[in-house]
């Protein structure tokens, strides 16, 4: 079991990004369990546990060139310590928005997040019967959010407002500063990305 982790490792070091989805899936368990041990409770209304995991796998994707050691425990380290990273970066954002009046409460049960990724897995194009038999499992909830990690910047913000979030069309593009049109569009190039990233991640969660 060890020497297929490094495996994938290794090969997620070298630009494998199947590797690396199959990795943070598998590790995402984890990184949560983490992240919710170090949440304030005095900030738990201002942003979750999902929001810092959800970047916390966007910077995983963006920082895997930096990881020197192919050693699943140099593998934990590495996205416990981004998670950390992460977790305090929102703090220090939520503290200043505090201290500047901007606080703005947000009150969305992990539930809610949870059934709003189901909801989305749901809609996406394409032939997803095999997802829809491993949806109600966390690692489904988590290869969703992997998947979500690799969109474009402009495409994962419209699904977070829009879809997760719940906001409308045009009060996500108010936020985004777009056009109705251009967040719809977004959403629309976001679903299908997210269809082919589901594809791919079914075939081997589908053998788990």
């Amino acid at each position: 079991m060890s020497e297929k982790v490094e495996l994938l490792i290794e090969q997620a070091r070298t630009g494998d990004r199947l590797a690396l989805e199959r990795l943070l899936v598998q590790h995402s368990e984890k990184l949560r369990a983490h992240i919710t041990r170090g949440l304030p409770r005095r900030l738990s209304a201002s942003f979750g546990v999902d929001d810092v995991v959800q970047e916390s796998l966007t910077q995983a994707f963006q920082r895997i060139g930096h990881l020197r050691d192919a050693s699943p425990m140099a593998f934990d380290v590495w996205i416990r310590t981004i998670g950390e990273m992460t977790l305090v970066d929102f703090i220090r954002r939520a503290d200043a928005q505090k201290r500047g009046g901007q606080f703005a409460r947000r009150q969305l049960a992990k539930d809610s997040v949870t059934g709003s990724l189901v909801d989305l897995l749901e809609k996406l194009p394409g032939d997803l019967d095999t997802a829809s038999h491993y949806v109600a499992r966390q690692e489904g909830i988590a290869a969703l959010q992997v998947a979500i990690a690799q969109l474009p910047g402009d495409q994962r913000q419209a699904v977070k407002l829009h879809i997760i979030d719940g906001n409308s069309l045009q009060q996500t593009a108010e936020l985004m500063e777009r056009s109705t049109g251009a967040v719809r569009g977004l959403v629309h190039r976001a679903k299908q990305n997210l269809s082919d990233a589901m594809g791919r991640a079914s075939a081997w969660l589908s053998q788990r």
